[in-house]
């Protein structure tokens, strides 16, 4: 079966193009502005939505982060012309966009993309059923989670704030985190990308290879166009927060973190063997 790819952009010369390009190996729907987008999605089954940012009405970012919630399974691609920081981190923490192309593309680049796309799509559309995601604390508390970063203050306020509602490792350069990530089972990594220098995407990358899973979020005072793209098409990043932070802040972006790994197959996994040793365990 194909997959199905919706793309969305109010130039008709792009949607063109773009159908001409997908047409061999995907199912192509396209629309020219957001009300027409979401009205499909609520109609069609859709792998994969790209969206261009800047549009009439609705911007790309909205009609993602209301695709997200429409279909949540989909993965979504923002395209645009336009190096616009205040968008590349609404896409990552809103829109929880897979990829951040730039116009003009490269037909061999977003062709790979939009594929890689609809291959996580359409796996997770094959997964068996799941009942959704709101985990009891007991469950969230079996998640681990890494922080790497050296500002104490900030690494003491998530291991008060959290108290036994997960499990806390903490490491201060990325040789570290990954001892750690080789000793423990971690699912959420909450890491400042300014204490690896110009090679933490790198380490994050290393990172998820070893946990294709991990969840990411970065905390830093480093915000530029640049940096946020790299982070979000390199190393998969689920949330961005520009640094001063503080945990009232981060609380609400980790619980969703950890939601989203037991979302994951090894999230998944991990739900399953605590349900046997439930059932196991005849003092539960």
């Amino acid at each position: 079966m194909k997959p199905t790819v919706l793309f969305v952009d109010d130039e008709p010369k792009v949607l063109a193009t773009l159908k001409r390009m997908f047409m061999r190996d995907c199912e192509v729907l396209v629309a020219n502005e957001g009300t027409m987008a979401l009205e499909l999605l609520q109609r069609r089954q859709v792998h994969v939505v790209v969206c261009d940012q800047r549009m009439p009405g609705m911007s790309g970012i909205e009609v993602l982060q209301a695709a997200r919630q429409i279909a949540p399974q989909t993965v979504r691609v923002v395209l645009t012309g336009y190096a616009d920081l205040e968008a590349a981190i609404d896409a990552v923490n809103k829109g929880e966009v897979y990829r951040y192309v730039s116009k003009p593309w490269s037909n061999e680049e977003l062709l790979v993309t939009v594929l890689a796309a609809a291959k996580i799509a359409m796996a997770a559309t094959d997964a068996p059923a799941q009942e959704s995601v709101e985990e009891p604390a007991t469950l969230a508390a079996e998640c681990g989670i890494l922080i790497l970063d050296k500002d104490r203050d900030l690494v003491n306020s998530i291991l008060f704030g959290m108290g036994d509602q997960a499990k806390i490792f903490t490491a201060d350069t990325p040789d570290n985190a990954m001892q750690v990530m080789n000793a423990q089972d971690i699912g959420v990594l909450v890491a400042d990308s300014d204490v690896g220098g110009e090679e933490m995407t790198t380490a994050i990358t290393q990172m998820r290879s070893k946990n294709p899973d991990l969840v990411v979020i970065i905390v830093t005072f480093r915000a530029d166009i640049v940096h946020v793209m790299d982070l979000i098409n390199r190393g998969h990043i689920f949330r961005f927060i520009p640094k001063p932070t503080n945990f009232n802040v981060l609380q609400p972006n980790i619980q969703a973190a950890i939601q989203a790994y037991f979302r994951t197959p090894a999230g998944l996994a991990l739900k399953q063997k605590l349900e046997r040793d439930d059932l196991n365990n005849p003092w539960v």
